[in-house]
């Protein structure tokens, strides 16, 4: 009996969900509009750009996805996004830690890469950047695996 219950709690974590999440590390080039604000006033908008690594978890139609790396003008940035995962696209909401914003992100996938857009909002507030948008557009591509 004590062989058994490790066998068939082995079995059943063979079965679940988690067990079978497909993991893609892709790394993506960025580049946007920031400050913009559409209800009226802009924020003296200003380019970016950003150079990501991205690892993203898939368990059926769900994903979850970070995605960390080096910024101008902000230096560093993160992101994590969650959603829906479809045969060529995939739609998520968004939220970025610095600065601060959230929201949609689309990306329309193709065998080796992909194009990433992105439209996010700040949070509403009285810190420094209250209503402040930023537009992305990025390509992705799959990191090549060298073998020696």
């Amino acid at each position: 009996m004590k062989k058994f219950i490790p066998l068939v709690a082995g079995f059943l974590l063979g079965l679940s969900n988690p067990a079978k999440a497909e993991v893609y590390k892709y790394r993506e080039l960025n580049a946007g509009m920031s400050g913009l604000n559409p209800i009226g006033n802009y924020h003296n908008p200003f380019p970016g750009a950003s150079y990501l690594k991205s690892t993203v978890h898939t368990n059926n139609l769900l994903f979850f996805e970070t995605q960390f790396g080096i910024a101008l003008p902000t230096i560093l940035t993160m992101k994590v996004c969650t959603g829906l995962d479809f045969d060529t696209v995939r739609l998520s909401l968004g939220f970025r830690f610095w600065p601060a914003t959230y929201g949609p992100q689309i990306e329309i996938k193709s065998k080796n890469k992909s194009i990433i857009m992105s439209y996010e909002i700040s949070a509403p507030g009285d810190f420094p950047f209250s209503n402040h948008h930023l537009i992305t557009l990025g390509v992705r591509w799959k990191p090549r695996i060298i073998r020696l």
